[in-house]
């Protein structure tokens, strides 16, 4: 790629993620942000102030809102910059593993358009924040088993893991994790993939992989022990018992059963067909089907972030099952390796149709033509194209800003009764 494209390629990739900036905060949002606030103002978190979630997911917010402001603006800018920084590293890991450019832009291209497409309520969720540690997480993972693959970059070669020994990677994927599980805890499940996959690459070797896991399993604690350090304080731990039992009643619902299942069928076909559409599944398919060339030994190597990507996407998939609620933020954890398969996918068919186009005659190219125009309407991109206008609503039209974010069910703006509300606040206290 040249210069003049890889800024063009940027370009679009800032635009893509640039109306979130517009988006609102919703009611999660709040929550967490006035809990960042308590907790930045010296109060105690499941003592002064009480919610269901980690409790590390507060002092981020608090963060955010002590840098930028406890407002809508200053929230959104801060998860723009760390959606930009997860984009960064996608294309910095992508790069590294495997010498392609133009595949590392298109991944985090893809990202960044299917980020923005979930809407307001579902992104600056906890899950927007593990991303980070989803894609780092990769790195270390291949880079474990890179050194004797061909086609990927070695380790100690244009790697920020030079002249290390693989027990700091280890470690290091392990702290990964650690992150993730601290934000979420049902995705500690990443901990099965990790394992999963040092097993079908390396095989049934006890010596090896105990000795793996062991230090794995020292970052995932180390890490896990650092972001619940509130716990640790004797009034926080009170609380946090008594939310705990609230926490375990709410995930005992709904029973398990076979009006469930059914449930569970309908809501994972709602997100892959509807929210993730049609277009990704199809780029996922083109990629997992690498695996199945004649060498599949060489391919299985050359390709092992795929393979990756696809188990920490099942069992992320698994850490939804086992909340049983299926809300759409909840996918959003698995945007990261949804992503790498897709934008993988996405350029070997875009690869195989620019190689054979010349090839084709004029009824093969309109059918090629069609194929393509299909699979752009069934994308991400409409409904990225429906956000575009937010920017404009914001600064012009604040009225109809305010009713397009109407969730579906509401008979009235929610929004609008928040603001009524804060004005009536805002008189009485003045």
């Amino acid at each position: 790629m040249t210069t003049r494209t890889k800024i063009f390629a940027c370009c679009a990739i800032l635009i893509a993620l640039l109306p979130t900036l517009f988006f609102p905060l919703g009611t999660d949002h709040f929550t967490f942000l006035r809990g960042g606030e308590v907790v930045m103002n010296g109060g105690k978190i499941y003592a002064d102030y009480y919610d269901q979630k980690p409790p590390m997911i507060y002092y981020i917010f608090g963060i955010g809102g002590e840098i930028f402001g406890y407002t809508e603006i200053g929230m959104r800018i801060y998860d723009l910059i760390f959606q930009i920084s997860i984009v960064l590293s996608l294309l910095y890991v992508i790069r590294k593993r495997t010498s392609n450019v133009p595949l590392a832009y298109m991944i985090a291209l893809i990202y960044a358009v299917s980020y923005t497409a979930l809407n307001a309520s579902v992104t600056l969720q906890c899950e927007s924040f593990a991303g980070l540690a989803l894609v780092w997480l990769l790195y270390f993972q291949t880079a474990l088993y890179s050194a004797d693959m061909s086609g990927v970059a070695k380790v100690g070669h244009g790697n920020i893991l030079k002249g290390s020994s693989p027990a700091l990677t280890l470690v290091l994927r392990g702290v990964c994790v650690g992150v993730a599980a601290g934000l979420k805890y049902p995705m500690g499940l990443a901990l099965i993939a990790v394992m999963l996959d040092d097993l079908l690459m390396m095989g049934f070797a006890p010596r090896k992989l105990l000795r793996y896991w062991s230090l794995t399993m020292l970052g995932v604690i180390g890490m896990l022990v650092l972001m619940l350090i509130p716990l640790f304080d004797s009034h926080v731990w009170l609380g946090y018992q008594r939310m705990w039992e609230y926490a375990v009643f709410y995930t005992s619902m709904p029973a398990v059963n076979s009006a469930f299942i059914r449930f569970l069928l309908k809501g994972l076909s709602r997100f892959l067909g509807d929210n993730y559409s049609f277009f990704s599944l199809v780029c996922i398919g083109a990629s997992l089907a690498v695996f199945f060339r004649r060498d599949r030994e060489s391919v299985v190597q050359r390709y092992h972030w795929i393979g990756f990507s696809f188990l920490l996407a099942v069992f992320l998939m698994g850490s939804i099952v086992i909340e049983k609620k299926l809300i759409t933020y909840h996918f959003l954890r698995l945007y990261v390796p949804l992503s790498v398969l897709s934008g993988s996918g996405a350029m070997i068919l875009f690869s195989a149709i620019r190689t054979h186009w010349k090839d084709f005659v004029l009824y093969q190219r309109g059918i090629a033509a069609m194929i393509a125009c299909t699979l752009l309407v069934f994308s991400p991109f409409p409904r990225w194209m429906n956000l575009a206008i937010v920017p404009y609503y914001y600064y012009y039209a604040p009225g109809v800003y305010d009713a397009f974010f109407v969730t579906e069910g509401e008979t009235v703006s929610m929004r609008a009764d928040m603001k009524r509300v804060a004005r009536l606040i805002e008189a009485d206290s003045s």
